[in-house]
């Protein structure tokens, strides 16, 4: 019997920012996609569920990258992108991240890998003292160009659906080697101790 999982998330299964993911999901998994309740409601409606998620990207960049110092896109508001970098700041990480540029988040599915990879240089040339770079949010979707900029860059780099997926495989006792989405699946390391 396979396993199966599911991911709930505010946008609609059909969405196209979730074909790069299906990408590299093994192909012994059962995987679903589900819209979640109310996910027409503003992003800040969620902030509980970003505490959650913030707290589990903390400990794997803490644990894993030893980052203090991370920039962070995604492709929210500014006034949610300074709840993400004061919450992270309880946690003695200091992020950076670069001004608003979309109209709204659901602008970033418009833009290309080149696009993405773009925003990032263009950040990281603006905040080139960080250790890592954090992708919150999968709309500002990384993952076909994750790897080459975590090689060109020389740089961590975890975006949030790839680490959601790490966890929850790794809470089940799976271990895989995902090769070409960047260092964590390929190298798949083991839960650090936690709220995991």
């Amino acid at each position: 019997m396979p396993i199966k999982i599911g991911f709930i998330g505010s946008s609609a299964p059909s969405s196209p920012h979730h074909d790069s993911f299906r990408q590299f999901i093994p192909k012994d998994l059962e995987f679903t996609f589900v819209q979640e309740a109310g996910a027409k409601t503003s992003l800040y409606d969620s902030r509980g569920k970003v505490d959650a998620l913030i707290d589990q990207v903390q400990e794997l960049i803490a644990e894993h990258f030893v980052a203090k110092r991370i920039l962070l896109m995604t492709p929210v508001d500014d006034e949610l992108k300074r709840l993400y970098r004061d919450y992270l700041a309880g946690f003695d990480i200091e992020s950076f991240y670069p001004p608003q540029t979309l109209r709204a988040h659901t602008d970033a599915l418009k833009l290309s890998a080149d696009d993405v990879e773009e925003m990032t240089r263009r950040a990281l040339a603006e905040y080139p003292d960080v250790d890592a770079i954090y992708f919150q949010g999968a709309l500002l979707d990384p993952i076909p160009i994750l790897e080459k900029m975590e090689v060109e860059l020389n740089l961590p780099i975890i975006a949030s659906n790839p680490a959601m997926l790490w966890v929850i495989l790794s809470k089940l006792g799976l271990n895989y080697q995902i090769t070409g989405y960047g260092k964590l699946l390929s190298q798949w390391p083991s839960l650090p101790p936690g709220p995991f």
